[in-house]
């Protein structure tokens, strides 16, 4: 879409004739950004009459040839923050790089060491290439990126999703957190300063040229490149960071009286009257739990009922939990220590266990 100005002259009567009216016109043009290579003219049209004749000059204005501008953005997806449990093989980390120049460019791309309470193992970038939305590995999957020979080449304003996999360990506690970050250059940038490294190695200042280093112009010439600020800053190489926390478990207790019942049939809370208790714990989170215990102290004057333990489970929580038997590992009660455990064992997040139990008022 273009705006255009027109400025009108005239003039007056003068001795040697009449000058009916000068028109001058000026184009100018508002639109988007102009490819490199592109040549701009800018011609100037006169038209007037004297005594009514029609004159009409035309002047062609210099022409000029856009240069290459070398710019690049990188976003991570979901806005840079990643939960995950502990171990978790292949984590996948979502990026989407983007040509904020104006020209066809490839693009090399660096993956830099975890930074925080953790490393990330083996932490490899593909490049979407199948079409498919997010990350598919192996065959028909999208391609591993090997720098130099695999830089994606992009046109302006194109975009292309990035995936950084790799494995976070086992052993970590909940709330422990680190950050990758990926970092993209454009390759014009890399092979004339010699980066190999971006968050370490000195880059070319915005507005550096590359005589002779863009995209060819209408004759084929290439033309000049320029160092662009990526996300606007002072440094030609864009990066994002995700920063990965563990999760750890969030574990919900209740403990009620379920029932009571006295010798003489009511529920005063007297000798000899049965309290029937009720533990529910609730699994939250995503992340398994391994040797999951539930314990119990009783206090004096309260004396477990035998046989009376039941373990129930359900595979969710909430109203309308579906809870059915459950065998646990093992069940004991220390008489000296009057501690009720019982070892339930390998549990997923999401699960809900219930424990009830019978004691005797003395």
């Amino acid at each position: 879409m273009f705006a255009r100005e027109q400025a009108f002259f005239s003039a007056a009567r003068t001795s040697t004739g009449v000058l009916g009216a000068l028109l001058l016109v000026i184009v100018t043009g508002v639109g988007q950004a102009a490819p490199a290579g592109q040549t701009l003219r800018h011609d100037t049209a006169l038209s007037y009459r004297i005594d009514g004749v029609l004159f009409q000059r035309a002047y062609p204005g210099p022409a000029l040839t856009v240069q290459e501008l070398l710019d690049v953005s990188l976003t991570a997806q979901g806005d840079g923050l990643a939960t995950t449990r502990s171990p978790a093989p292949q984590l996948v980390l979502p990026f989407v790089l983007a040509n904020a120049g104006n020209g066809q460019e490839r693009f090399r791309l660096f993956v830099s060491d975890a930074s925080g309470d953790f490393p990330l193992d083996n932490a490899e970038l593909y490049l979407e290439s199948n079409g498919q939305p997010g990350l598919q590995l192996g065959a028909g999957g999208d391609t591993l990126y090997v720098p130099d020979a695999g830089d994606p080449e992009l046109a302006p304003g194109e975009t292309l999703s990035l995936y950084v996999v790799a494995d976070v360990p086992d052993g970590l506690a909940g709330g422990v957190e680190t950050s990758l970050t990926l970092w993209a250059l454009p390759e014009t940038v890399v092979l004339q300063a010699g980066v190999s490294q971006p968050w370490s190695d000195p880059l070319p200042d915005a507005g550096t040229l590359y005589a002779g280093q863009g995209d060819p112009d209408e004759s084929g010439e290439p033309t000049d490149a320029i160092v662009g600020a990526a996300f606007g800053g002072s440094s030609p190489a864009a990066s994002a960071s995700f920063d990965v926390l563990v999760q750890g478990p969030v574990l919900e207790l209740d403990k009620t009286v379920h029932a009571i019942a006295d010798p003489d049939g009511g529920q005063a809370v007297i000798t000899g009257s049965l309290v029937d208790y009720r533990i529910d714990a609730r699994i939250h989170g995503e992340a398994p739990l391994s040797n999951f215990v539930l314990s119990d102290d009783l206090p004096p004057y309260l004396a477990l009922v035998e046989d009376s333990i039941v373990l129930l489970h359900a595979p969710d929580h909430g109203e309308g939990a579906q809870f059915e038997s459950f065998t646990p590992s093992a069940v004991d009660f220390d008489a000296d220590t009057r501690q009720l455990r019982v070892q339930i064992g390998a549990v997923d997040p999401g699960h809900s266990f219930r424990l009830e139990y019978r004691a005797r008022i003395d």
